[in-house]
């Protein structure tokens, strides 16, 4: 297997994506590690394509990375950083 180092970065950013999420306060930094851990682990697939499942593998997954960014930055520009009206686990009835 090609590439073990790009797999084990894109798990080592996921992994660690969740306990960040919860001790580092909301910013640009957080959206980028969010997005790390996927983003990393599609150019690992595309690396590792041969067929063209392969790379519609790839190209969705690097597809998916793009929704969570979004989520989470559209959370960042809320009044309180976090999603208004939507749970969490800082706040379980939503909002601030």
């Amino acid at each position: 297997m090609k590439d073990k180092w790009l797999l084990g970065a894109a798990l080592i950013a996921g992994a660690s994506y969740l306990p960040a999420d919860w001790l580092l306060a909301d910013g640009p930094l957080l959206v980028a590690w969010k997005g790390a851990g996927v983003a990393l682990l599609a150019l690992w697939a595309a690396r590792q394509a041969r067929s063209l499942d392969g790379w519609l593998l790839a190209a969705i997954m690097a597809l998916g990375v793009l929704p969570g960014i979004w989520w989470r930055s559209l959370c960042m520009r809320a009044t309180c950083g976090r999603c208004a009206g939507r749970p969490t686990r800082r706040s379980p009835s939503g909002g601030c």
